[in-house]
């Protein structure tokens, strides 16, 4: 006679999302702030979601399994990449947050949507320029910038500023006069480099202009064993 006992864990532990997950079944739709900021904040390793231009959550079965936003940058900082010109065409990717329960090749299938949606905007805009950075402080080198045909542009040198309550903030953010601040006599401490990627998106008329109007080279894409 077996005496065993079924392993209740096994009944009761059940992941609903486990081995169903079908990637057919998802959307993108646009999605408001207080949403996006509800599913990044807790999740994302970095926090605080901040200001956001446009943001896009992914649907698996009408549930809502991540975001990503997009946020503008300070006037020089994006006169820096094509010039005077187009520097109210560029926006930061600023957050990418997706439940791993949804499964490999999410994150790019995603982006790829959320790029389709931008078409439209862009088009009106006179095409749009995307920015975005891979951490390597959390051993990053943009993987998904990678699968989704990001233009590499070499390492970005950064500082961040602490305020007068103790806060670190990156110092294009302290410096913001749109925000009333001001970096002025504050602490600055060097931040690890990051690697800087650019998108384009529109018609191949507003690309070629982009491509040729833009300061950085485009090179190779760094490799490394340890991204996400």
């Amino acid at each position: 006679m077996n005496n065993q006992q079924p392993d209740t864990m096994s009944l009761f532990s059940f992941d609903e999302h486990e081995h169903t997950t079908d990637l057919t079944t998802m959307q993108t739709r646009r999605i408001n702030y207080q949403t996006a900021k509800a599913i990044i904040e807790p999740n994302h390793y970095l926090g605080k979601l901040g200001s956001t231009v446009v943001a896009f959550g992914c649907f698996i079965d009408n549930e809502i399994a991540g975001a990503l936003t997009f946020g503008t940058i300070p006037g020089p900082n994006a006169k820096g990449i094509c010039g005077e010109e187009h520097k109210h065409k560029v926006w930061e990717l600023t957050r990418l947050y997706i439940h791993d329960w949804v499964g490999r090749n999410a994150e790019s299938r995603f982006m790829g949507e959320v790029f389709k949606q931008l078409k439209p905007i862009a088009m009106q805009k006179g095409g749009i320029i995307l920015i975005s950075y891979a951490d390597t402080a959390a051993n990053h080198v943009g993987v998904i910038y990678q699968a989704t045909n990001w233009l590499y542009t070499g390492v970005s040198i950064a500082e961040k500023v602490v305020t007068e309550t103790g806060e670190l903030l990156h110092s294009r953010v302290a410096s913001d006069s749109r925000r009333g601040m001001s970096s002025a006599g504050l602490e600055r401490i060097k931040t690890k480099p990051k690697h800087r990627y650019i998108k384009f998106i529109g018609n191949k008329t507003q690309i070629k202009d982009f491509k040729q109007t833009m300061n950085w080279e485009i090179l190779p894409y760094p490799k490394d064993n340890h991204d996400n």
